[in-house]
């Protein structure tokens, strides 16, 4: 706070003192020289602040922000792709639970999404179903699961109740 008082004190004066020295100058020749180098005296005085900023430490300080920034949109990315693979879980294990319903049965199903390449979204990878249903209805939701959500047999894992 006391060097703001200073600064501006010195901001003050320097303007104070230019005024006068115009104001005591009659000859218009000599006038605007010495309104010129005053107007550069005071200009000197109102940016000298900026002479004592260590300019590296600002480097530093930006390049913080810029590390700060991208960490955080690394995270805030991970956790969309985590939400989304939940949300693509639920959605899968809701319809094998719909689609034995409509073959007359019920199961209910544990679903493992994941990226299959780096930025794509998840997809349906493996599946647990809990059912008791056997013979053809099995077989049906089987091929429903290896069809249309694209999970082979061998990542279907059946728990028969």
């Amino acid at each position: 706070m006391k060097s703001i008082q200073t600064y501006l004190l010195a901001v003050v004066c320097c303007g104070f003192l230019t005024a006068m020295l115009q104001n005591m100058i009659t000859k218009p020749s000599v006038k605007r020289i010495v309104r010129l180098a005053s107007g550069c005296f005071l200009c000197l005085v109102v940016l000298s602040p900026l002479a004592q900023v260590d300019f590296s430490q600002l480097k530093d300080y930006f390049s913080g922000l810029e590390l700060s920034a991208q960490t955080q949109a690394e995270q805030a990315a991970e956790k969309n792709a985590q939400i989304f693979a939940s949300l693509v879980e639920e959605q899968t294990a809701q319809a094998v639970a719909e689609k034995a319903e409509s073959l007359g049965a019920t199961a209910s199903a544990e679903v493992c999404a994941r990226a299959e390449t780096e930025g794509s979204y998840p997809v349906p990878y493996s599946i647990t179903v809990h059912t008791a249903c056997t013979g053809q209805t099995r077989q049906a939701l089987e091929d429903y699961i290896t069809q249309a959500l694209n999970i082979p047999a061998s990542r279907q894992r059946w728990v028969i109740q």
